[in-house]
C-alpha cells in the first residue's frame, strides 16, 4: 500500500511537470509582447525594414519582414560591418512567417546572409538561420513598447550559430499596427530597425529538469519516512 501511494505521488509530480511544459508550449506565439531579457552581445543590427502581412485562414509565409543586415557587435566596442556578396555594405535580413487570423504563428524562419571582415572573417553565406518558436506583437497601436514585434528563433544554423543558443529579434518603430490579424498590414518606415540578440539556453527546460530530481527525492523520502526517517 505504501509503495502504491509512493508511486501515485511520483506520478502526480511528473504530471505536474508535463502540464507545466504543455502550458508553456501552448502559449507559443499566442502571447502578445514576449518581453525577454537578453545579453547586450552579440547583436546583429538591421535596418530599412519593410513588413507585409496578408490575412489568411490557411496561411503560408503571409507575414514577411525584409531589410539589410548592417553590422554585428560581439562585445563592447565598434560594430563590425556585414557586407553583401559583392562586398557592399548590407547583407540580407529576412523573416517569413505563416500567421493565422488569430495572430497564431504556425511556421516560420529567420534568414540572415552576408560576409564579415576582421576580426570575425566570415565568408559570404548564411550567417544565421532558425525556426520560429515564439511571436510577440502589440495588442493595439497604443501598446507599449510602441508597435514592437518580437520573435524567438531556435534550431539555429549558419556561420554565427555558435554565438546564438537562441535568437531574440525585435522590430522597433513600426507604424500603427492595430493588433488585428484579420486586417492587412504593411510598414516601410526608414526609421524601422531590427536587433537580433542571443538568448541563453531555454530556461523553462532547465527549470523543469531541475525539478525532476526534486520529485524523485520527494517521493522517495515520503515512502522511506516510515522506514528510514529520510
Amino acid at each position: 500500500m505504501v509503495t502504491l501511494v509512493s508511486r501515485l505521488r511520483l506520478a502526480g509530480c511528473f504530471a505536474t511537470l508535463v502540464l507545466a511544459l504543455a502550458y508553456v508550449l501552448s502559449e507559443n506565439a499566442l502571447a502578445e509582447h514576449i518581453n525577454l531579457t537578453t545579453a547586450p552581445y552579440p547583436d546583429i543590427f538591421s535596418d530599412t525594414i519593410t513588413i507585409n502581412y496578408t490575412p489568411s485562414s490557411s496561411p503560408s509565409n503571409n507575414f514577411v519582414v525584409s531589410g539589410y543586415a548592417e553590422s554585428i557587435n560581439v562585445a563592447a566596442g565598434t560594430p563590425v560591418d556585414i557586407d553583401d556578396a559583392s562586398g557592399n555594405l548590407g547583407g540580407s535580413f529576412n523573416i517569413a512567417l505563416s500567421v493565422d487570423e488569430s495572430g497564431k504563428v504556425t511556421a516560420g524562419t529567420l534568414d540572415i546572409e552576408g560576409q564579415i571582415g576582421p576580426p570575425l572573417n566570415v565568408s559570404y553565406g548564411s550567417l544565421l538561420h532558425g525556426n520560429i518558436a515564439e511571436f510577440g506583437y502589440p495588442s493595439s497601436s497604443a501598446d507599449v513598447p510602441q508597435d514592437q514585434f518580437e520573435f524567438v528563433f531556435t534550431n539555429l544554423t549558419g556561420s554565427l550559430a555558435y554565438l546564438y543558443p537562441e535568437a531574440f529579434v525585435t522590430l522597433s518603430s513600426t507604424a500603427n499596427f492595430s493588433g488585428d490579424f484579420t486586417q492587412s498590414y504593411s510598414s516601410s518606415l526608414v526609421a524601422t530597425d531590427a536587433d537580433t540578440h542571443a538568448l541563453p539556453e531555454p530556461g523553462i527546460l532547465v527549470l523543469l529538469g531541475s525539478l525532476l530530481p526534486v520529485c524523485v527525492v520527494y517521493s522517495s523520502c515520503r515512502w522511506r519516512r516510515k522506514r528510514l526517517d529520510c
